[in-house]
């Protein structure tokens, strides 16, 4: 039987689904909840928030040691939306919404050091970013040890379903993305040629 970790801000989100314009929602599937319920044997560990420097070391340490123990890594990353809600554990500050441009393109400092000690595991990883706007991942695109890269978006109340269905290979969405994901020096230059 195969171990699988779920691991990372955005493995259990649920508010952060919803995106900024929707309105009450009678439930919400959980990518955890839809991993759990295809998959049975799955081990979560939050490891830090999304947005912030509010994670402690322990948690990532304890992600970690999840990690460790299982024979495939699921890592849910991403950013936070502004969801009218709050998650506080793993969105305690916005960072992408219409009142709020982004300074950068790469993921927290939190998460980046997630996906680097997880990474350090040299086991099998399947990444799923949950955002709206482009993200830089050349370090993940670049990893050995990435598997494969899902973008989820902002999935709604079947969100988490909806990234099971892929990532078991129910649903194949094409390879298509609806923007240009551009690199981090982008954010940084300051005349255009």
């Amino acid at each position: 039987n195969m171990t699988i970790a779920a691991i990372g801000p955005m493995a259990n989100a649920s508010f952060n689904m919803l995106g900024g314009y929707h309105g009450s929602t009678p439930f919400l599937v959980t990518p955890l909840e839809a991993m759990k319920e295809t998959w049975g044997n799955v081990k979560y560990a939050l490891g830090c928030n999304a947005s912030g420097t509010l994670t402690s070391k322990q948690s990532i340490e304890d992600a970690v040691m999840t990690a460790s123990h299982a024979d495939m890594i699921l890592l849910g990353l991403g950013l936070c939306g502004n969801n009218y809600a709050g998650e506080s554990a793993v969105c305690p500050m916005i960072q992408e919404s219409e009142g709020i441009d982004r300074k950068s393109l790469l993921l927290s400092d939190p998460q980046l050091e997630l996906f680097r000690k997880v990474d350090s595991l040299n086991k099998p990883i399947v990444l799923f970013l949950m955002n709206a706007g482009g993200l830089d991942i050349l370090e993940m695109k670049n990893s050995q040890n990435v598997h494969a890269i899902v973008w989820s978006g902002l999935g709604g109340e079947f969100g988490g379903r909806a990234i099971v269905d892929v990532l078991s290979g129910i649903y194949n969405p094409s390879g298509a993305l609806t923007m240009t994901w551009y690199p981090e020096m982008y954010a940084n230059m300051t005349k255009f040629h």
